[in-house]
């Protein structure tokens, strides 16, 4: 019921743009539909990994209940949608897996808000940001050839392992090491959000002279 009455306005507000002539666009519809589909999950079965001591099972639970997994449901049900319904317009894979994390987060914050998990209600949406971003550039080499497929694949592996890494060490209390990878993680965050807003800085300039 919580659900249902946080997101069924929305989620409808949604829907009803895409019933307008002028705005065939779906993805974000679609979005807030897997996002609704993780969260009720989520809330149903908020831990699938019982994490027991510091070791390996407390690892794959990061990986699976808190950070990777939750993110790459969005990710690969995008690039699904997207072959099968290439007018749902989903280009920007970024942004659709936000869009489609906003219930997710709510369903997280509520449950450990109960807790006062003061450290993971910051440190996962951080970890959730830089995955969603982080995973662009390989989503880019997609469209390439078998190799650049191959090379995307093996990044997106190797980069999804940093946010529980990042999350281990905190749990661990080794804040250093923590703090170091928090940053390695953010680092293509800041950097694809300097891109954008530099390209779309210098689209600006480029529109004002040929105004001029």
């Amino acid at each position: 019921m919580l659900l249902f009455c946080a997101l069924w306005t929305l989620m409808f507000y949604m829907f009803w743009l895409t019933l307008r002539p002028e705005n065939s666009n779906s993805a974000p519809f679609l979005a807030l539909l897997t996002g609704g589909a993780a969260a009720v999950v989520r809330f149903f079965v908020p831990a699938m990994v019982d994490a027991y001591g510091f070791g390996l099972s407390r690892f794959v639970s990061a990986f699976i209940d808190h950070t990777t997994l939750p993110v790459l449901f969005p990710l690969i049900a995008a690039l699904l949608i997207s072959r099968v319904r290439p007018e749902s317009r989903i280009t920007d894979f970024t942004g659709f897996i936000l869009l489609a994390m906003m219930p997710v987060s709510l369903v997280y914050s509520v449950s450990r808000g109960v807790r006062h998990d003061v450290l993971r209600l910051v440190l996962t949406p951080l970890l959730w940001t830089a995955l969603a971003a982080g995973f662009y550039p390989f989503i880019r080499l997609f469209s390439g050839r078998f190799v650049h497929k191959t090379a995307a694949i093996f990044g997106m592996a190797v980069f999804s392992l940093l946010p529980p890494l990042v999350w281990f060490d905190f749990f661990r209390q080794n804040y250093f090491e923590g703090a170091a990878l928090l940053f390695a993680a953010l680092a293509p965050t800041f950097a694809l959000c300097v891109y954008r807003y530099r390209k779309k800085a210098g689209g600006g300039r480029v529109e004002s002279a040929s105004n001029n």
